[in-house]
């Protein structure tokens, strides 16, 4: 161990060793180093659980929600009161406008109050109708838990299918240069033509354009995923994609009643909507309601001194019990306008529920096809994939035989990769529809998860 001296300071430590040690301390820190692993959906899923502004807005919405049943059960419960006043009085006696006396005073009134509702329709309403909604809360957060899933979803294969095309464009542009090289060369040794290099070199260009839209559409996808992450972009790093050698794409084994019939009864969305109507219900019943009359039991204990002019030194202390009893019998319309508006916004539920109920039934049909078609999708893409991979083979054996060009290499490559941004596309779309249909199903995220996972590389 020797240390250095630099202009008096003093340095670090630093350690000397042989030229021999180096490759062993090399091999040590590749042991010691943990390998990277790249961020997979269901981690990344545990994260926008905690940092997804959109759930967590869901998740306050819920706590909210349900203090409602609390303030609206609190009306039917007892209210306790406790009032009083202090007052400064100055007492002017005149008799036929002529003071007699003057006098200053303090004034007091404490009084304990308590209420208790004995008959009070509107009110019973609302704690039905507050009950009603709170069925609904749980159905909402699944609805809002579903929602969070598809959108990180989609933002994730947004970024792997940019990150595919850029991948593949840099691959077209290294066939590019190649072949501007051969032009090049071929042109110096007489044997080419000054269009053959313009040609490549147009081509060339275009594609460096087409690099740079391709890194900013790349960076925009990172930048969508990150804000769900509350990360930076930059921290993103490497995404699970899909395995190199993925299992092949299925048909969804149910058949398509089975999803219909768990959608009608499991869906987060039917269930939500359902409350909204019951809650509605209960609001008619509160406009009625109010045409009732209203009953309570009125307990009251107060205290007071010098209240009154005419005793200013009596002190009194009074109990009261009794009845309150009170009947709206008109009230300029406004109870009947009340009732009518509780109907067309019930009878609006109710239609935007058939609707909501015909809606989800041609999402389901449209996510179990695309499910269906997607595998056979695939399976043809995997062939094109092939033959574009032979035909790639065939123009080399061409060229090397003097009946292809370097020009027909290139547009044979061009095709392998058209195929396989084709079939990239095709699995990303299938796995979005596996993950849809298995939501709309009313399945829970952790179930939705598991349905496309299999085909991505683990963490």
């Amino acid at each position: 161990m020797a240390w250095g001296e630099m202009g008096g300071d003093r340095r670090w430590p630093a350690l000397r060793l042989s030229g021999a040690l180096y490759p062993l301390l090399g091999l040590a820190l590749l042991l010691l180093t943990p390998p990277l692993r790249a961020l997979d959906l269901a981690a990344a899923h545990q994260r926008a659980l905690q940092h997804d502004a959109t759930w967590l807005a869901a998740q306050a919405a819920a706590v909210a929600s349900r203090e409602g049943v609390v303030q609206a059960r609190s009306q039917l419960r007892p209210t306790i009161g406790l009032s009083g006043a202090w007052n400064r009085v100055m007492l002017d006696e005149r008799v036929a406008g002529v003071e007699r006396d003057r006098r200053y005073y303090d004034s007091s009134n404490l009084t304990l109050s308590l209420r208790q509702s004995l008959w009070h329709k509107p009110r019973q309403a609302q704690l039905a109708q507050a009950e009603a909604q709170q069925l609904g809360v749980d159905a909402e957060l699944r609805r809002a838990a579903a929602d969070l899933l598809q959108r990180l979803a989609r933002a994730w294969f947004d970024r792997l299918y940019a990150e595919d095309l850029l991948t593949e464009q840099l691959a077209e542009q290294s066939a590019v240069a190649e072949q501007l090289a051969v032009a090049a060369a071929a042109f110096a040794a007489g044997e080419g033509t000054r269009t053959d290099i313009d040609e490549a070199q147009a081509q060339r260009d275009l594609l460096q354009a087409r690099e740079l839209q391709l890194r900013q559409q790349v960076r925009y996808a990172g930048e969508q995923l990150a804000s769900m992450l509350a990360l930076p972009e930059s921290a993103l790093g490497s995404l699970a994609g899909l395995l190199s050698q993925p299992p092949a794409a299925t048909v969804e084994g149910a058949p398509l009643a089975h999803w219909l019939e768990r959608a009608e009864a499991a869906s987060p969305e039917l269930a939500v909507m359902a409350s909204r109507i019951a809650a509605a219900e209960q609001a008619l019943a509160m406009a009625r309601g109010q045409r009732h009359p209203t009953l309570d039991l009125v307990l009251q204990h107060s205290r007071s001194s010098s209240e009154y002019t005419q005793s200013p030194d009596a002190a009194y202390e009074t109990s009261q019990v009794g009845l309150q009893f009170s009947w709206p019998i008109y009230q300029g319309g406004r109870l009947a306008s009340g009732e009518r508006q509780a109907v067309a916004t019930l009878q609006q539920l109710r239609e935007q529920q058939t609707q909501l109920q015909r809606d989800l039934m041609l999402r389901l049909r449209k996510a179990y096809q695309s499910v269906n078609e997607g595998a056979a999708r695939i399976a043809a893409l995997d062939q094109a994939v092939r033959s574009a991979a032979q035909l790639v083979i065939s123009t080399g054996r061409g060229i090397a035989a003097g009946t292809r060009t370097r020009l027909d290499q290139l547009q044979a490559q061009q095709r392998e990769a058209a195929a396989r941004r084709e079939r990239a596309l095709a699995w990303y779309q299938y796995l979005l529809a596996r993950l849809q249909l298995t939501l709309l199903g009313g399945e829970t995220a952790e179930v939705g998860i598991a349905a496309v996972v299999g085909w991505l590389e683990p963490s």
